[in-house]
């Protein structure tokens, strides 16, 4: 990184970098939603995958409460017996007690 300052910069130089890459980030989320409504989807079904990894029931809640939207689905696939709800590479089954588990392909 470089040690210029030009004087106008209302943050320190590291902290002024931080900040933009978070708009940034920010940016590029609301630009990929508006062009590809299954990439929110995706990107929570990728998150819980690796927390909680495949053949691991948890609670569609969670999913829900940060914006999933079950309507949205791109294909199904059929999995050791199982169908699967697919978007890209991540998709998800509903158990019997209502409950979902994740499959990345």
């Amino acid at each position: 990184m470089t040690t210029f300052n030009h004087g106008n910069r209302l943050r320190p130089e590291k902290e002024a970098y931080e900040v933009k890459k978070a708009r940034s980030r920010r940016v590029y989320a609301e630009k990929n939603l508006l062009i590809n409504p299954y990439w929110l989807n995706e990107k929570l079904l990728r998150k819980y995958y690796n927390l909680y990894g495949p053949g691991v029931a948890i609670n569609p809640q969670l999913l829900e409460d940060e914006g999933f939207n079950f309507n949205l689905t791109k294909s199904k696939m059929i999995i050791n017996g199982n169908t699967y709800e697919m978007m890209d590479k991540f998709g998800y089954r509903f158990t019997q007690n209502q409950q979902i588990i994740l499959c990345k392909i």
